[in-house]
């Protein structure tokens, strides 16, 4: 009898489990607003206290985002790539409007991102760099007070 009732509780068991694994997945909704005026590279920029690549990245999503780029994915055989399109839109933020200018120079429409000696994207690194660190520098303590 004994044996019976503990059979049952494991037969129980493991049809509970088995149902809650073919659930899918929930959604996860933020509960928060970001910042105002704070783009995601700031973001990132301010909570590491200094510049990684993912500053421009989460850059140039926030402008795929809000419309200014165009971003395709392709994937390969050996290495992938993504091109970035440029729209017609015009900003009003300094940073994504220098971005376009560093990432289209002489009017080009089109980027393709896939080489890590991509010029424009070096240009577009170094302008995120120093607009980042002009902005948001006075915010750091480095205790640089001479004595």
């Amino acid at each position: 009898m004994l044996l019976s009732i503990i059979a049952l509780c494991c037969y129980y068991i493991w049809v509970v489990r088995n149902i809650n694994a073919r659930r899918p997945p929930e959604s996860i909704i933020p509960l928060f607003y970001p910042p105002e005026n704070m783009l995601p590279g700031g973001m990132h920029y301010f909570m590491q206290m200094r510049y990684k690549d993912k500053v421009l990245a989460a850059d140039v999503v926030n402008m795929g985002v809000l419309g200014l780029l165009l971003i395709d994915y392709k994937k390969g055989v050996l290495r992938s790539s993504y091109t970035l399109t440029k729209k017609d839109n015009k900003t009003d933020n300094t940073l994504y409007q220098e971005l376009l200018d560093a990432l289209f120079p002489s009017g080009k429409e089109t980027l393709s991102v896939g080489s890590t000696h991509n010029q424009n994207v070096q240009n577009a690194v170094k302008t995120t760099e120093r607009y980042y660190q002009e902005k948001l520098y006075s915010y750091f303590d480095y205790h640089s007070k001479e004595m």
